[in-house]
């Protein structure tokens, strides 16, 4: 027996013991991470209901029935004992080793009954893994069931078995972490898994774990092993030990499709045609699915799993001589799926952009989404999760590496600014119209804007969200049938949770400082992230970094430690714009990056008349802000901004109207300001038709004074009514009696400090000394009265 110290000198002493023990610790938290991840989720099941979940009920059955005396007769033949005295522990090594030979002589005993070939045929290897790795990977398992014999993957692997000393009946639960490791690691590779079952060997008792996306299931089988000792014919052990292994052949006798897999085998097949049993999305889609179109399935692209949640892989696949992506996704039932979501934007009439023409009926259809050749559920539901497929065409590159790959070309580098201008155009278009359409995309990153001759496509809309109910017709009908889903119950779930979705790097800071409510804002938020990640040099960097092994510095807006952290970081970056460009790693030369475009897309969702939101962000989950007329032309067409001003409301929200507001004559110079409750219940169609915007403002209270040099943005001229409703009477008598108490108190002093403001200069206060009655005054008001304003943005950061 050697002592820790000098086990670990001697670790250290070897080549490759840092990697070593930084491959160790990382396979650690790793488990640490899957056992958190699993906390509360796990769930005992009893051996009928698991079978009756997994929609096996009858076979069991049948198979119980002719084969349970077969097995109890067979467990007396076959010495399955622990080679080791009773009073000295085993090893786990013991364990496996025990349990191979007991399969492999009940195996032979079972291959000389008459029933072999149809009830015990087990169609998987059974390979000892414990001192060699699974072949493209360090994970060790104990005994893998697997289709192929030779240089065994995770891909070609049905079963894993893992055994531990603990005889205790919850010793799953201490080892969570590492059955959720090969679990993962399964999903990770076989994208046709519903469920991934797992064998776990405590002791001389065998439990079956199924893990699935929304948790996992234990099922005790019972005892498989005993004792020398306890080697008597008529010992109830024996008996229990026959139940036990019938149950385990019934599992191993299963072909791959009745277990777990959607197909027969672990993996995507080559070439797929989609029959009769996956019901397509459309007429023209059912047309094609029944013919003789063969999708052929190409490389894994991507994939985003985890041991619970939506799991997502990406193939590259060519249909009818077209380059296509096979999109596998597993989400949830009661959530909208994408393909749902593609319906309903393409089935979109927009409003039409000119009334006088009659015959002007709009286009259908949200603009720039990919085309959907095929699309339907594999999985209707499966423990809550249905498992979708997608066959779209391949929109191209991802706008981060499109730009990367145009800066490094010095004949294409002058024509990255206007295709960046257009680009922006275009998303911000998409995502309008399908905001108007009822739909908010929710996840805007760097591999959901694609580029392909000169169009930007924004694709991924798997975690899109309802923002208004769809009339009851027949079009939305059709397409809950199809999907299997209930539009009313996917309305109600994300109205009362709204989940936390998106890519970390690219959300908004509103969301990484905790708050309830999505909106159009928090997706244009994501699109300035990806925009400044596409001009930063920190990607030039890291692919000019050859041998160096040194880490490049990255720019402080890109530095992602904690959400709440980058939040604040970013909320400070946007504060001036002398350095703004810079804190993102943004050239400030206008050669280099649309810095005029970049600037106002900051202007626009950081600031209101003039003042920065840092400090609302942080500390007010609901508060008001204007709409920048300026600096939203400078990134949006001027549909966008006309048609986004209905849908501007922190929520994403838009209520159909019971009474329009009435429009002004396009003579009258007047502004009429419109409260956030009016806006929300004017429709879109109403704005575009009028020719000219509004001022929205939210809430009651006017615009806050102000201060003296400073000017504000242009307001919104729709004029002023001939005839004002008696409700903009009202609203207009409450904005001007709380405007004349809010000019009373600004007077009285009583309201301490001052907002931060943009380039503001620092005040002067040379003239208060300490110990002066101005100062003392001050001093007094200050711990009678609390402050009613918030502190300046940063400054959280700072301490």
């Amino acid at each position: 027996v050697v002592s820790g110290g000098n086990v670990q000198a001697t670790l250290q002493s070897r080549p490759g013991a840092d990697e070593y023990h930084e491959h160790k610790l990382e396979i650690h938290l790793r488990r640490e991470k899957l056992a958190t991840a699993l906390s509360g989720l796990g769930k005992s099941l009893r051996f009928d209901s698991l079978v009756a979940k997994i929609g096996l009920s009858r076979e069991f059955g049948d198979y119980e029935a002719k084969t349970m005396d077969l097995f109890t007769e067979t467990v007396d033949q076959v010495p399955a004992v622990l080679l080791r005295e009773v009073g000295v522990a085993p090893l786990e090594s013991d364990y496996v080793r025990c349990f191979m030979e007991m399969f492999y002589a009940l195996d032979l005993a079972l291959s000389k009954s008459t029933l072999a070939a149809m009830y015990f045929k087990v169609a998987y290897q059974i390979i000892d893994r414990q001192a060699v790795p699974v072949y493209k990977s360090t994970l060790k398992p104990d005994l893998v069931f697997a289709f192929a014999s030779s240089d065994t993957a995770f891909e070609d692997i049905h079963l894993i078995l893992e055994a531990k000393r603990d005889s205790h009946r919850n010793a799953y639960q201490w080892h969570i972490g590492q059955l959720a490791d090969y679990a993962l690691a399964l999903r990770e590779c076989q994208p046709t898994r519903t469920f991934v079952p797992l064998l776990f060997l405590h002791g001389r008792y065998l439990d079956l774990l199924v893990f699935t996306n929304r948790g996992y299931f234990r099922t005790p089988l019972g005892p498989v092993l005993y004792r020398a000792s306890d080697d008597r014919r008529d010992n109830p052990l024996r008996q229990a030990v026959g139940k036990s292994l019938c149950r385990l052949w019934f599992f191993l006798t299963l072909p791959a499709n009745r277990f777990g897999f959607l197909l027969g085998t672990p993996g995507v097949p080559r070439r797929l045609r989609f029959s009769a049993d996956v019901v397509p999305a459309t007429a023209e889609d059912a047309g094609r699915a029944s013919g003789d179109d063969i999708v052929h399935v190409g490389e894994l692209l991507n994939f985003s799993v985890w041991i619970t949640g939506q799991c997502t892989y990406l193939y590259m696949a060519t249909f009818r001589d077209k380059a296509a992506i096979l999109k596998l996704s597993s989400t949830q039932t009661n959530r909208l799926p994408e393909g749902a979501v593609y319906r309903a934007l393409e089935n979109y009439k927009r409003p039409p952009a000119n009334d006088d023409d009659p015959t002007n009926s709009g286009d259908q259809g949200v603009p720039n989404l990919p085309k959907i050749f095929l699309s339907g559920n594999l999985v209707e539901d499966f423990d809550g999760f249905r498992l979708e497929f997608l066959m779209m065409e391949h929109c191209g590159t991802p706008i981060v590496s499109h730009f990367q790959s145009v800066l490094s070309d010095k004949d294409s580098r002058p024509n990255a600014n206007a295709q960046a201008e257009l680009y922006v155009r275009q998303v911000t278009s998409t995502l309008t119209t399908a905001l108007a359409a009822g739909v908010l995309h929710r996840d805007i990153s760097a591999g959901n804007i694609a580029v392909k001759d000169g169009k930007a496509f924004v694709i991924d809309w798997g975690y899109a969200k309802l923002v208004k109910s769809f009339p009851d017709d027949d079009f939305t009908k059709e397409v809950a049938k199809r999907w299997s889903f209930d539009w009313e119950v996917v309305n109600r779930m994300e109205t009362t949770k709204d989940p936390f979705t998106g890519t970390p790097l690219y959300m908004s800071a509103r969301l990484h400082l905790g708050s309830t409510k999505r909106g159009i804002y928090d997706d244009l938020e994501s699109l300035l992230y990806v925009m400044l990640d596409a001009f930063s040099s920190r990607e030039r960097a890291s692919r000019g970094k050859k041998s160096s092994s040194k880490k490049i510095a990255q720019p402080p807006g890109f530095v992602f430690y904690s959400g709440e952290v980058a939040a604040l970081t970013r909320l400070s970056c946007t504060q001036s714009s002398k350095c703004f460009l810079g804190k993102f790693g943004v050239s400030a030369d206008p050669q280099s990056a649309p810095c005029t475009m970049l600037d106002a897309m900051r202007r626009f969702l950081f600031f209101s008349d003039g003042i920065h939101l840092g400090d609302r962000i942080q500390e007010n989950d609901d508060f008001s802000r204007t709409f920048d007329d300026s600096a939203a032309k400078a990134f949006m067409s001027k549909e966008t901004v006309l048609a986004i001003l209905p849908l501007v409301c922190d929520d994403g929200r838009q209520v159909l109207p019971q009474s329009p507001l009435p429009l002004a004559k396009e003579g009258d110079a007047s502004p009429v300001r419109i409260n956030s409750n009016e806006l929300m219940s004017m429709p879109a169609a109403l704005l575009l038709s009028s020719g000219a915007p509004a001022y929205a403002e939210e809430g009651n209270l006017p615009p806050t004074p102000s201060p003296a040099g400073r000017t504000k943005p242009p307001t919104f001229n729709l004029g002023k009514p001939a005839n004002p409703s008696p409700l903009s009477k009202e609203a207009t008598r409450a904005g001007a009696l709380e405007e004349s108490l809010l000019r009373r108190v600004l007077r009285s002093g009583k309201v301490l400090g001052n907002p931060a403001k943009e380039n503001a200069e620092p005040a002067d206060n040379s003239s208060t000394k300490r110990g002066s009655p101005s100062a003392e005054s001050n001093k007094r008001a200050a711990n009678a009265q609390p402050r009613r304003t918030l502190q300046q943005p940063g400054k959280r950061a700072r301490k």
